[in-house]
């Protein structure tokens, strides 16, 4: 990668955590904000209650070894119809998110964005299927990086997986690692390691319901 094209994503993330900065500082106009608000979790707790059941079909049918490569393929195909919706200029999740609340702070210098009480993960614990579930979170760097190529968001620590938050970064990545999640059949689990780790071993702890 040259420098110029580093120059140019380096200002993109400017401009993106300038906008993160923003989330959740508009007041709702149409509907109370703490109604509003509950929304916006009751959509998160759904999103993850259709997963775990898809998942749990697959697990049921496939086993766990051969389901979590068809959900992993499923979650990348996800991704990318995400990103085309955004880049057709649909929103793809409400503006103000899935989340309790969100901030952005800084860790040794560095910005990160936290969300807390995100209803997707709310689901998730509910089911006491939290690993099962961190499994679908790959739809954060995956989605990122197919609509803004060469940057990805990507998790330091997760709800799911046991910490108080999701927490992410932003970074620039290698055309290499772009094609792990461009190229159908490769490997892209390394695209947010902490996803990775915490996804290992057995995944289901309840049968299908």
């Amino acid at each position: 990668m040259d420098e110029n094209r580093k120059k140019e994503l380096e200002a993109i993330i400017t401009g993106i955590w300038q906008q993160m900065e923003s989330f959740g500082t508009r007041i709702e106009e149409s509907i109370p904000a703490e109604e509003a608000a509950e929304d916006r979790l009751a959509l998160g707790r759904r999103i993850g209650r259709l997963y775990l059941a898809f998942s749990r079909v697959l697990i049921d049918r496939l086993g766990e070894e051969e389901a979590k490569k068809a959900i992993l393929e499923a979650i990348r195909d996800y991704s990318y119809y995400c990103a085309e919706a955004r880049k057709r200029g649909m929103v793809d999740l409400p503006q103000r998110g899935i989340h309790k609340k969100t901030e952005v702070v800084e860790v040794d210098g560095q910005k990160r964005l936290r969300c807390y009480g995100c209803g997707i993960a709310e689901e998730f614990a509910h089911q006491d299927e939290e690993k099962l579930g961190a499994l679908y979170c790959y739809i954060d760097p995956c989605s990122f990086m197919l609509t803004l190529p060469n940057i990805k968001l990507y998790h330091k620590q997760m709800e799911p997986l046991g910490a108080d938050c999701c927490e992410f970064d932003l970074a620039i990545v290698s055309d290499e690692e772009m094609r792990t999640v461009l190229d159908e059949g490769l490997d892209y689990r390394d695209v947010d390691p902490i996803i990775k780790e915490g996804t290992e071993g057995p995944l289901l702890k309840g049968g299908k319901k």
